[in-house]
């Protein structure tokens, strides 16, 4: 995924890494020509399909993901929820990951349609995360890092892990702090 820093990493240093990862990943010559080369945003299509033992495909259970590098900030919560649930109305997706806050915030929605058959609804569960705090509670150095200039405030840093179920057709976010 391409961010916002990557400019600046390419001009000082004169190395591209996210062209570098992109080509090692995927053995192109040309990062646009490869289909993992995402740049700032894009979808991801998980499929999970049971094989039957003659080979023949059974059952496929399909996850879409909106990823993007993200944007904007702000320090109070009700800013980040209505960015994410913005994300759920404007995307057609199962999960959105947003990065680029330096915040984990997660918001859920649920969508009601009618059935196919009579009588009956069925409810459509999304779900919309901002993934990704890197800073520590507590300065270690007295050098001013890039959070610190841009008066981002400490916090424990985050990881969140993605636990998918294909059997029961169930995805599950687990936040830890690390």
């Amino acid at each position: 995924m391409l961010g916002n820093h990557d400019d600046y990493v390419s001009y000082s240093t004169d190395k591209d890494a996210y062209r570098d990862i992109i080509r090692n990943l995927s053995d192109v010559d040309e990062v646009e020509d490869s289909p993992i080369a995402l740049g700032m945003e894009g979808f991801v299509v998980l499929r999970f399909r049971r094989v039957k033992k003659g080979g023949a495909s059974s059952d496929t259970w399909t996850v879409v993901l909106y990823v993007h590098h993200g944007f904007g900030g702000g320090r109070l919560a009700g800013g980040h929820a209505l960015a994410l649930e913005r994300t759920l109305n404007d995307h057609d997706c199962d999960i959105a990951l947003i990065g680029h806050r330096h915040i984990i915030q997660f918001v859920p929605s649920t969508k009601t349609r009618p059935s196919a058959k009579a009588d009956k609804t069925e409810c459509r569960t999304q779900g919309a995360i901002f993934c990704g705090t890197y800073r520590d509670v507590l300065m270690d150095s007295t050098d001013a890092d890039y959070a610190t200039r841009m008066g981002l405030p400490y916090k424990k840093s985050r990881r969140v892990e993605f636990l998918f179920w294909p059997d029961k057709k169930k995805a599950q976010a687990v936040i830890d702090v690390l």
